[in-house]
């Protein structure tokens, strides 16, 4: 297993070795009960794994890809496609804020930024948000250190 998260009464956990999504119940105690495979397909190393409406987006670190599935009243994956987003290079992981989809890519070392289609959850106008590398500046002194952390500019 490589991530775990939750959406609803939900677990589902990402498994990169065998490309699936085991999706569990989860009951009032917190036990992961009832496993079994979440019923998601095109995967090629799946890494992240996030939700946003009835939609889940799975990372694809083997080939660079990003998986849009349907989520089932049961809870299981299915109308999965390939989201064509470009720009992606090993994406592990993909959160949602406002609209717009943040995807990491470790190879690169940048954000990829999309909006999101709201009829389709679909994945749009992708471009790279910012480069890691130029985002930390050290600064130390005599007395302390302090990190500066830029800020994401969508353009």
């Amino acid at each position: 297993p490589d991530e775990i998260v939750f959406n609803g009464n939900f677990a589902y956990i990402t498994n990169m070795n065998n490309n699936t999504i085991t999706q569990c119940e989860v009951d009032s105690s917190g036990n992961i009960l009832n496993c079994k495979n979440s019923g998601a397909g095109l995967l090629s190393g799946p890494g992240g794994i996030s939700f946003n409406s009835n939609y889940a987006y799975i990372t694809n670190m083997e080939n660079s890809t990003v998986t849009e599935c349907s989520v089932d009243s049961d809870g299981s994956l299915s109308s999965c496609k390939d989201s064509n987003t470009n720009l992606l290079s090993w994406p592990t992981s993909i959160v949602f804020k406002s609209g717009f989809a943040y995807i990491t890519n470790f190879n690169s070392n940048d954000v990829t930024v999309c909006e999101i289609e709201g009829s389709t959850g679909s994945l749009t106008n992708c471009n790279i948000g910012i480069a890691l590398f130029h985002l930390f500046q050290k600064e130390v002194t005599r007395n302390y250190a302090r990190i500066n952390i830029g800020t994401l500019l969508l353009q």
